[in-house]
């Protein structure tokens, strides 16, 4: 607690002695970096590095968030994506599944990309897509991702919500046929390349 203390006051005074390059985003070093406590980030860093974020437990946390938000992700995003009209954000998914997660995003998520203000309209259709995931995955708590993840794999079946984004990428996003997955595996051959 002593060393975060002192650590919280050197970038407190290095901040207040080098306000306007911070402000202005020309300081050439982080706080700590050019304050008193240089030395005892240095420790404080190399000491975790070795001896902390390499223990097999904080390695398998790590490996358990990254599997839990990867598939999320995929989920997410094939829900954004699988809907009858490219053109249109708000309209019908063609999954159920896609229905099922799409309506699992946020109520306030999903009404700023279905009806956006003129200057986020102007944003390229795949953007404001992109932003949605972003928002939905950077608000969820790590407890909440965690429940998530475990119910819509309680969920998913036989979908396959990778196919999604390989056909959307595959044909330009300019899909509108339902897609359709058997055992597994894409049905569409430019997916199976």
């Amino acid at each position: 607690v002593f060393a975060i203390g002192t650590m919280v006051r050197a970038a407190t005074k290095t901040f207040i002695k080098k306000h306007s390059e911070f402000v202005y985003g020309t300081a050439d070093e982080s706080l700590l970096a050019g304050s008193e406590v240089e030395l005892l980030r240095k420790l404080l860093k190399d000491f975790g590095l070795r001896h902390g974020y390499t223990h097999r437990s904080v390695l398998k946390i790590e490996l358990d968030g990254y599997n839990v938000l990867r598939s999320l992700m995929d989920m997410l995003w094939a829900a954004i994506v699988d809907r009858e009209s490219d053109d249109d954000a708000g309209s019908d998914r063609v999954h159920p599944f896609s229905r099922y997660v799409y309506r699992r995003i946020s109520e306030n998520y999903r009404r700023v990309f279905e009806h956006p203000s003129d200057d986020v309209a102007m944003l390229p259709m795949r953007y404001r897509e992109c932003l949605l995931l972003t928002d939905m995955i950077s608000g969820m708590t790590d407890s909440y991702a965690m429940n998530l993840h475990a119910e819509l794999k309680g969920q998913i079946g036989e979908y396959d919500p990778v196919a999604i984004r390989v056909k959307k990428s595959h044909e330009g996003g300019n899909v509108r046929k339902p897609f359709r997955v058997t055992g597994g595996r894409p049905s569409n051959k430019a997916c199976a390349r």
